[in-house]
């Protein structure tokens, strides 16, 4: 008799440390894990519902839809009445593309509870998946009235905005979400990508490494990293950030697509294609990423055909005008503005016009100017405001040009007669504003960033970059 009770309280011990210990490692993005030891933990506690809700949350985190789905049916067998089991199941049927189970699941719920905010979350993201954003932004609203210590609806209605381009509404709705619940990774990472799309580089990287430290094990966090690194032209930091998600989950879609990504960007058509391939062999299910996979590596199968062709015709004839400036836009299609700089310099070079043709003027400045070879886009601007001295968008870059070559007397008299040739446009003036904030003309940059933003509408994405800016001025602070 004793020995029976002793076993059952080992058995008992053992349940218990293996269900916390697997709720711990779904909080912390350790799916692998977290399915391991839940799986564990409900064959043992046969009966315990929590367990096998835990694990369909783990498995639908880990994308395994479908075998989530029978976990969250047990555990609704053991509790009928769980309004978050119901919300989950949803869910997972929702990520499936099955829209009709998951809208029944999410009415189950408020039958259950009218006024239960995560199921009107749920029919949220149904409303949005079906294409209609307003209604899911009603749906939104009315999860956070009901219940504003629920966070999960500021942070779906936050990224409804971020596509919609209202990024400084969606960065309240995240930095709302974060007060409510302060580990809340989620909410970081999403604050990271607003930030980031504000141009806000170095507050996106702080936020997104908030969100490793709070998800250790989610690869999701350094993927997203990388993809702004990638945007920032650091492919080597990229590329070591994608590595280490898939070191983290070599089952992540998303970073395979995001290193075909890296690989495109670099050229490299044949290599990106396997990194999709691999990512397409592995065992998760969700559509939706494979279709966009799929759709990539077609997109990398006629762009390599195209390079392949383009540089074909460069080797024959090297003063090919024509096939120079038509690899040089594929190069910066695909990001590489360097590379596009050099191949319309020769195409440049080769043009029978003389001065050349304008159209490749204008490119060669553009290219020049994104990858920071500052002198050479203004020479090319300064040709093409001689050439066009009306077009404001020429003194605008030009100002930008000279701007990166440290001239500021010339930039600011570019960007001036810009303003002079468009009167009601915001950018020119911002951009003195910050001429003159790097030059330490503070007064100045005030008075021209004040300008700016009466100019600028409420909902442009540029206006609480000038916000920022203008308050670390008028505050003393020196902005990075």
């Amino acid at each position: 008799m004793l020995a029976d009770v002793s076993r059952s309280q080992e058995v008992r011990a053992r349940v218990f440390k293996l269900l916390n210990d697997g709720i711990q490692a779904y909080k912390e993005g350790r799916q692998k894990d977290a399915i391991k030891l839940l799986t564990e933990a409900s064959s043992i506690a046969l009966s315990s519902p929590r367990a096998y809700y835990y694990l369909g949350l783990a498995l639908m985190a880990d994308r395994q839809y479908q075998a989530a789905i029978e976990p969250l049916q047990v555990s609704l067998e053991l509790d009928p009445v769980s309004l978050q089991a119901h919300v989950a199941l949803g869910d997972c049927y929702l990520k499936k593309g099955d829209p009709v189970e998951a809208l029944a699941e999410y009415h189950r719920a408020l039958g259950l509870q009218k006024d239960y905010a995560p199921a009107f979350d749920g029919l949220g993201r149904a409303a949005e998946a079906s294409g209609d954003d307003e209604k899911a932004v009603e749906q939104y609203r009315k999860a956070i009235d009901l219940n504003p210590g629920f966070p999960d609806p500021a942070l779906n209605l936050g990224d409804l905005f971020m596509r919609d381009g209202r990024y400084s509404e969606a960065i309240d709705l995240f930095l709302q979400a974060i007060k409510v619940r302060p580990d809340f990774a989620a909410a970081y990472n999403r604050l990271g990508v607003a930030y980031s799309r504000m141009r806000l580089n170095n507050e996106a990287i702080a936020a997104l490494r908030q969100a490793e430290v709070l998800e250790k094990g989610n690869p999701w966090h350094p993927v997203t990293i990388g993809g702004i690194f990638l945007e920032l032209d650091n492919l080597v930091q990229a590329g070591r950030e994608f590595d280490a998600a898939l070191k983290l989950d070599a089952d992540f879609m998303d970073a395979y697509l995001a290193q075909a990504g890296l690989l495109r960007r670099q050229g490299s058509f044949t290599e990106a294609i396997a990194s999709l391939d691999h990512g397409l062999a592995r065992p998760v299910e969700d559509t939706r990423l494979r279709g966009k996979m799929t759709e990539l590596k077609q997109t990398l199968e006629a762009e390599r055909k195209k390079s392949a062709e383009l540089e074909a015709a460069v080797a024959a004839n090297p003063g090919d005008a024509a096939a120079l400036a038509a690899l040089a836009d594929l190069k910066s299609a695909l990001g590489d503005h360097g590379a596009a700089a050099a191949l319309l310099r020769r195409a440049a070079a080769a043009s029978p016009q003389t001065p050349p043709d304008a159209r490749i003027t204008a490119r060669l400045g553009y290219s020049a100017l994104r990858a920071q070879m500052y002198e050479e886009a203004a020479q090319a601007y300064e040709a093409l405001a001689a050439a066009t001295p009306t077009d404001a968008d020429v003194f605008i870059n030009l100002g930008l040009a000279r701007t990166g070559t440290g001239e500021t007397a010339r930039a600011e008299a570019a960007l001036r007669e810009a303003s002079r040739l468009r009167p009601g446009d915001a950018r020119p003036l911002a951009y003195l504003g910050n001429l003159y904030a790097l030059s330490g003309q503070r007064d100045k940059a005030i008075a021209s960033l004040s300008s700016s933003l009466g100019l600028t509408g409420e909902g442009a994405p540029e206006r609480q970059r000038i916000q920022r800016l203008l308050k670390s001025l008028q505050s003393g602070v020196r902005t990075p």
